[in-house]
């Protein structure tokens, strides 16, 4: 009886630490909305710069646009998302090559999309918590001053950088309309 409580009182200390480890890592990874707001103007606002710039050929745009959706998209996890139970079952080959294709799918797809701006700005309207821990930044992309696009970003704090998880337009998610485009194999 003696050892076991000795045993007892040492797990304690190191459960309890355990404890205050993992709710202070799951803390740390809860979206700070100023940030995400922020976060989310700066990617329009890099974004509308570069396709302002007159000097750019349309495909060098589009490559540039590809390497800022690179950056700020968190394409694992998208991919994870659209896909959903089907992952579970796939070797870690296939998750791999998913991954990759997913990726690239994903990229290419947005970054062809360079040819469709025409003046517009990005205005953050307001930004909510999106389940526990994610943000939920809401826009609108006006035209000189005409009725603008609303866009809604959903931001997620990973690995202590914040990436963008989803994008709604006119409240249609990218990550359903991703997933009605994939042909899946049978696992």
């Amino acid at each position: 009886m003696e050892a076991a409580l000795k045993l007892i009182k040492f797990f304690i200390p190191v459960v309890v630490a355990f404890m205050a480890s993992n709710i202070a890592a799951n803390a740390a990874q809860v979206t700070d909305l100023d940030q995400a707001e922020v976060y989310v103007q700066e990617i329009g606002d890099r974004a509308i710069a570069l396709l302002a710039n007159e000097e750019l050929t349309k495909q060098a745009k589009s490559n540039e646009v590809r390497l800022i959706l690179e950056d700020v998209m968190a394409t694992d996890s998208i991919a994870r998302i659209v896909l959903g139970k089907p992952w579970r079952k796939m070797s870690d080959e296939q998750k791999e090559e998913y991954l990759s294709l997913f990726k690239d799918y994903l990229l290419t797809k947005y970054s062809g999309l360079v040819g469709t701006y025409n003046g517009q700005t990005v205005q953050v309207l307001k930004t909510v918590r999106a389940g526990k821990k994610d943000a939920m930044v809401f826009t609108t992309f006006a035209q000189n001053g005409g009725q603008g696009a609303n866009v809604g970003w959903r931001i997620r704090t990973l690995d202590g950088a914040l990436k963008l998880l989803d994008v709604k337009i006119e409240d249609i998610s990218m990550v359903p309309v991703s997933y009605t485009h994939l042909t899946l194999p049978t696992i």
